[in-house]
């Protein structure tokens, strides 16, 4: 995995959380993302 991510600058690692735990997060981050421009660094 860490040859992957240093390879891709990332990783998608699939099953990794259930929905019940996803959810609330999504629902967060759907608040914030107004308050960042599209290409932000932060």
């Amino acid at each position: 995995m860490l040859e992957a991510f240093r390879r891709d600058g990332g990783l998608i690692v699939e099953g990794m959380f259930d929905r019940a735990t996803i959810d609330p997060m999504t629902t967060v981050a759907d608040l914030r993302v107004p308050e960042f421009p599209p290409g932000s660094a932060t």
